[in-house]
């Protein structure tokens, strides 16, 4: 059976925000994909991520007028996957980082979002070959 890689389950549709998405829009967002990590583009090139928890800890403990600020300080390092990724190497990093979705990339054109794979697609992807325990 051939080895499957992240360009063989990712989503191509990636919702995503730019540097300059006010924290508000980004948090609806989230709210109406029903997702909890977005990547963070610029020029469609991969600079970071922005989650939920990050956004609900700053809904928090700021006022609705800071709401409309920029997302730019609220963005964490980029956590991603290369299109030619094996998927077991993929499924090691979302548990290493403990996310539910990853962005992938092209590396080949410096770092554009090409996809992302969330949590469920990798389940598909596995076939039924996960054991049960037990």
């Amino acid at each position: 059976m051939a080895v499957k890689r992240a360009e063989d389950v990712m989503e191509k549709d990636v919702v995503a925000v730019s540097t300059t998405t006010s924290i508000l829009s980004t948090i609806t967002l989230i709210e109406n994909s029903n997702i909890d990590l977005l990547p963070v583009l610029d020029d469609g090139k991969l600079v970071g991520i922005v989650d939920s928890d990050t956004l609900r800890g700053f809904a928090i403990k700021h006022n609705r007028d800071e709401l409309y600020a920029p997302i730019k300080p609220l963005i964490k390092a980029p956590i991603f996957v290369e299109e030619g990724d094996e998927i077991n190497d993929i499924i090691v990093k979302v548990v290493r980082h403990n996310v539910t979705r990853i962005p992938v990339v092209d590396s080949a054109t410096d770092m554009k979002c090409v996809g992302i794979i969330s949590a469920s697609d990798l389940l598909k992807s596995a076939g039924g070959r996960i054991d049960k325990p037990g």
